[in-house]
């Protein structure tokens, strides 16, 4: 019975100091990153990715032309999600022609999956 209790009081000691450290990781990260900080939801900047801007869809979704069950369950919600959200369907480039063409665009790609970033279009 000693041995377990002893036991215990290390492991209880050891999670101690893992959520010591763990607070102390996520403090440091929150002040090592003011950019993340600054990133406010309802304010517009520099640099970020917009999905639907005026009920007009901005992104494209890719997938492999085949894809897989997951592949293509993850294209559909992410789609249905969206549209949930805005009201706004996105497009999808699931075929070599509309694949070459939203990589050929300069809007957003919400691209999933290997096979459309290693897709070359010969």
């Amino acid at each position: 019975m000693t041995g377990a209790l002893a036991l215990r009081k290390r492991s209880v000691k050891r999670f101690r100091g893992l959520q010591a450290l763990g607070t102390f990781l996520a403090a440091g990260m929150f002040f090592a990153c003011p950019g993340a900080v600054a990133a406010v939801a309802g304010k517009s900047g520099s640099q970020n990715l917009v999905i639907v801007e005026d009920r007009r869809a901005e992104a494209i979704v890719i997938s492999a032309p085949n894809p897989g069950k997951w592949e293509r369950n993850a294209a559909s919600d992410l789609v249905r999600y969206v549209q949930e959200m805005t009201g706004v369907m996105l497009p999808t480039a699931d075929t070599p022609e509309k694949i070459a063409e939203a990589l050929a665009s300069d809007r957003p790609l919400l691209i999933l999956g290997l096979l459309p970033v290693s897709w070359t279009g010969s």
